[in-house]
C-alpha cells in the first residue's frame, strides 16, 4: 500500500508509520508510533515530548502492522499490543490507551521538556531533563507556571492487560480545571467508551454532519477532515474565553488570529456553526483602526506570548518596521479590512443577525465599515479602481505588486455590493469599479483578467487562480466568468496542461511562472513553488465552491484531486500549499477546510 488509503467514515490507513498532527483549542503537536512530539501551548510555544517504550520480553516489540488515525487520533497495531493517541478538542487533555496481549511485556512513558521554551529564563534555574511516569505519580511541576496532570488505570482481563493515561498539559489552573471537568461528567477510568465518544473529534463530527444529512454521502472523510481542520483552529486562552481562529498549527507564538485566513476558514463553518464566525467577527473588529486601516492579523494578548514577540522586535529593525502597533501581526494589509466587511456581511445573509453591526468595542461595526471605505475611496483612481502601493501586503506576500490587481478589486466589489444594503451610493460605486476592471484589467486574446497591471502600464499576464474571486464576490459578467473557467481548466489543472512537467498533481496557482519582470522574494522565486504556481487547497475549494454553483461536474477534480494527492504523500490533513519537485507547506491548515462548503453546497443541489 502507498501512502494513506481512505476506509470511510474519517478514517485512513497504512501499513507503514506516518506523522499525524494534533490540534485542540489549547493543545497542539505530533502523533507518531514514538509517542506526542512537539507538544505546544496556544500563546505560550513548546512545552515538550511524551515518548512511549514499548518492549517485548527481551528486545524491542515487533513492528506495527496497522497504523490508522481520524482526526486528533492515531492508532497502531500487531500481534501483542495495541497503541492509541488521542488529544480532545476542546480540553488540553491528551490520552494514552495500551493494550497489551502479552504478559512479557514491559512499558514506559517519560516527558522530556522543550530545550529551548520560550518560558524558560536565567532566574527560573534548569528544569530535570525528563520525567517518568510511575502509578504514584499525579502531578509534576516542569515550570512555577506550567504542569502536567497525570492519572493512569491498569485493566486486567483474562487475555489482556489495559492501561489508560490522561495528560493535561498547560497552565495549573486549567489543566486541574480540565480534570475535574471530566470527573464531574464520567468516571474517566471506568467508561473510556463513553469518554471517547464525548471527546473524540470525529464523534463530534459525525453528530455535526448527521444533523445536515451527510454522513452517508460520498466525500465523508475528506469532509471530516476538512471540519477538522477548521474547528480545531478555534482557541480559547488559559481561562477559556475565545481567543480567535489560528491560520493553523504553525501560528501559536505570538497568537494570532489573520483576516484573510479566517474569512475563507469561516465561510466553511458558517453552516454547522455561524456563532464561531461571530465571535471571530467580534475579535476581528480589535483590528480595524480609526483610519480604516488592519493588519495582516491581529495579535491576542498572552503574557508569554507577548513578551517573546516584543523582545524579538527589539531584536530585528526590519521586524519592527513591518509590525507597528503592539497587537499587530504584519501592519496595514491591502487586503484584510476588505475581507472583514465581506466576512460581516455573509454572516448576516447565513443569520439575518443585523444586530452584528451595532456590535463593537470603540465604534460600531456599522461605523467601521463606513471608515474602511471611505479610506478605499481615497485610494481610488479617477475610474474608481483602488491603486494598491508597491508592497507584498495581500495574499501573495512574497510578491510585490503595484497599481490594479485583480484579486483585490474584487475584493473590494464585494464590500461595496455587501455594504449597498447600507447605503444605495455604495453601489454606484460598485459599478463604476466592474466597467474600471473590466477595460483595464480584462485581456481579451486570453479571456480572462490579468493579475495585476501596473500604473506604468506593465501587466503580469499570466492565468492566476486567485482571478476567481472577481467570479466569488460578482466583479465578472457571466460572459467573463465562463471565459476564465474555461482557462482554468485548460492551462491550470495539470491534468490538461502538458507543459507542465509533473503529471496531474492539482491545480496550479499559476501558470506559466511570474516574469522576471515582477519583483518577488522568498519562497516565490522558484516556479512551482508557494505564490509561483504551487496548488493550494483553500483555492481549490473555492474553484469547487463555484463549479457546484453552476452544476459543472468539473468541481469533482477541484474538489478531489488535492486531497487525493495528499493522501498519497501520507499527508492525513489539509496542506497549506503543496507541489511535487518542493512538498507541502504548513500542516493542518484553516483556511484549506474550504472544500467543506463545496460538499455541503453540492450535498444541497443533490450533486453527490
Amino acid at each position: 500500500m502507498n501512502g494513506l488509503q481512505d476506509i470511510g467514515n474519517g478514517w485512513l490507513t497504512a501499513d507503514t508509520s506516518f506523522i499525524v498532527p494534533f490540534s485542540g483549542s489549547r493543545l497542539q503537536g505530533f502523533f507518531n508510533y514514538k509517542g506526542i512530539k512537539n507538544i505546544s501551548l496556544w500563546g505560550v510555544g513548546s512545552i515538550g515530548s511524551l515518548n512511549i517504550h514499548l518492549k517485548g520480553k527481551n528486545e524491542q516489540i515487533s513492528a506495527f502492522t496497522e497504523y490508522r488515525t481520524s482526526p486528533n487520533l492515531l492508532e497502531l497495531r500487531n500481534e501483542e499490543v495495541t497503541l492509541e493517541l488521542s488529544a480532545f478538542l476542546n480540553e488540553p487533555i491528551l490520552m494514552v490507551y495500551q493494550e497489551i496481549r502479552k504478559n512479557n511485556f514491559k512499558y514506559s512513558i517519560s516527558f522530556a521538556p522543550s530545550k529551548n521554551n520560550l518560558w524558560k529564563t536565567e532566574s527560573q534555574g534548569l528544569i530535570r531533563s525528563s520525567y517518568i511516569f510511575a502509578e504514584s505519580t499525579r502531578v509534576s511541576t516542569i515550570h512555577d507556571e506550567f504542569t502536567i496532570y497525570y492519572e493512569n488505570r491498569e485493566y486486567k482481563t483474562q487475555n489482556k492487560t489495559i492501561f489508560i493515561y490522561i495528560f493535561s498539559i498547560g497552565f495549573e489552573q486549567e489543566t486541574k480545571r480540565a480534570i475535574e471537568k471530566l470527573k464531574a461528567h464520567i468516571n474517566i477510568f471506568t467508561e473510556l467508551n463513553s469518554l471517547k465518544l464525548q471527546n473524540i473529534p470525529i464523534n463530534i463530527y459525525k453528530h455535526i454532519f448527521d444533523q445536515y444529512g451527510l454522513l452517508e454521502k460520498s466525500y465523508i472523510t475528506q469532509a471530516v477532515h476538512c471540519l477538522h481542520a477548521a474547528f480545531s483552529c478555534i482557541k480559547k486562552d488559559d481561562t477559556e474565553k475565545f481567543a480567535g481562529i489560528a491560520a493553523g498549527i504553525g501560528y501559536s507564538v505570538p497568537a494570532r488570529s489573520y483576516y484573510r485566513d479566517s474569512y475563507w476558514t469561516c465561510l466553511a463553518l458558517l453552516p454547522f456553526t455561524p456563532n464561531i464566525v461571530k465571535q471571530q467577527i467580534l475579535y476581528l473588529e480589535k483590528g480595524i483602526y480609526e483610519d480604516g486601516e488592519a493588519p495582516s492579523g491581529l495579535i491576542y494578548p498572552t503574557e508569554i506570548g507577548l513578551k517573546y514577540w516584543e523582545e524579538r522586535k527589539k531584536k530585528d529593525t526590519l521586524l519592527a518596521r513591518d509590525h507597528i502597533k503592539p497587537l499587530d501581526w504584519w501592519s496595514d494589509h491591502f487586503d484584510s479590512p476588505l475581507f472583514f466587511i465581506n466576512l460581516v456581511f455573509d454572516y448576516i445573509d447565513i443569520t439575518n443577525d443585523w444586530a452584528i453591526l451595532y456590535e463593537g468595542t470603540d465604534r460600531s461595526i456599522k461605523e467601521k465599515i463606513h471608515i474602511i471605505l471611505r479610506r478605499y475611496k481615497a485610494l481610488e483612481d479617477e475610474d474608481g479602481i483602488p491603486i494598491k502601493p508597491l508592497h507584498d501586503r495581500d495574499w501573495a506576500d512574497n510578491v510585490f505588486r503595484q497599481g490594479a490587481v485583480t484579486y483585490d478589486v474584487a475584493l473590494y466589489y464585494g464590500a461595496l455590493t455587501k455594504a449597498a444594503k447600507l447605503d444605495d451610493a455604495f453601489s454606484d460605486r460598485a459599478q463604476k469599479l466592474r466597467m474600471a476592471a473590466s477595460k483595464r484589467l480584462w485581456l481579451a486574446d486570453k479571456g480572462y483578467f490579468a493579475e495585476f497591471v501596473q500604473s506604468n502600464g506593465y501587466a503580469e499576464s499570466h492565468l492566476a487562480i486567485e482571478i476567481i474571486t472577481a467570479i466569488h464576490f460578482g466583479l465578472a459578467t457571466e460572459k467573463e466568468s465562463n471565459t476564465i473557467l474555461k482557462a482554468i481548466k485548460k492551462n491550470l489543472f495539470t491534468k490538461n496542461n502538458n507543459e507542465q512537467p509533473f503529471g496531474d498533481w492539482g491545480i496550479m496557482s499559476v501558470f506559466p511562472g511570474y516574469s522576471a519582470q515582477t519583483k518577488r522574494r522568498g519562497k516565490s522565486l522558484f516556479q512551482y513553488r508557494y505564490h509561483n504556481g504551487a496548488d493550494w487547497p483553500y483555492w481549490d475549494g473555492l474553484l469547487a465552491w463555484i463549479l457546484v454553483k453552476r452544476k459543472d461536474f468539473d468541481y469533482r477534480y477541484a474538489l478531489t484531486r488535492w486531497w487525493e494527492y495528499g493522501l498519497a504523500q501520507a499527508w492525513p490533513e489539509p496542506v497549506e500549499y503543496y507541489s511535487p519537485p518542493f512538498g507541502r507547506g504548513s500542516s493542518l491548515q484553516a483556511w484549506s477546510s474550504l472544500s467543506l462548503r463545496a460538499i455541503y453546497e453540492a450535498h444541497k443541489q443533490n450533486l453527490l
